[in-house]
């Protein structure tokens, strides 16, 4: 198991106040691997309500709905002493935000950002957790447009579930 790290070596770094809240969250739920969708939970946490916390909200993506439908995934008790461990969906999503940083923006990756790489992401468990809430991540990716935030051009990569939870 890895330590905890705030700053991956290989990547720009991600917003300050989203990667703290995403790791106070795992301590908070006692999650040894940090995943992506502690990042959708840190979006709806952010102080000041930026473009990526507004469209989550409008679509009813709410800080306490996503901490209840996170923690109905199953949650454990502390950490393990070693630190945590990262989902390969953390660097997928690191990844992706950078690129989006680059070709959207000027190189600093932003909330929308890091929004727009977990809605890239069609099976991860943001997607997944989206999904179950019924939300569009078409209208997700058309809220941020209509907020002057830069989205792709592109169409979004198909969604498919995947069975996670009491299910598997």
């Amino acid at each position: 198991m890895g330590t905890v790290r705030t700053v991956r070596s290989a990547y720009r770094r991600l917003p300050a106040a989203i990667e703290k809240s995403v790791f106070d969250t795992a301590m908070e739920l006692g999650r040894p691997v940090v995943d992506d969708d502690l990042f959708l939970l840190a979006l709806t946490r952010l102080g000041q309500p930026s473009p990526a916390r507004q469209v989550l909200e409008g679509e009813g993506v709410t800080q306490a709905v996503l901490l209840a439908t996170i923690r109905a995934g199953g949650d454990g008790g502390r950490p393990p002493r070693g630190g945590f461990t990262y989902a390969p969906a953390y660097d997928a999503m690191h990844a992706r935000a950078e690129a989006f940083a680059d070709t959207l923006g000027d190189g600093t990756i932003t909330a929308e950002h890091v929004l727009l790489a977990l809605l890239w992401n069609g099976h991860g468990r943001s997607s997944q957790v989206l999904w179950r809430l019924g939300v569009s991540r078409e209208r997700l990716v058309e809220g941020l447009a209509a907020r002057d935030v830069r989205v792709p051009a592109a169409s979004l990569p198909p969604q498919r579930e995947v069975d996670m939870g009491d299910k598997v």
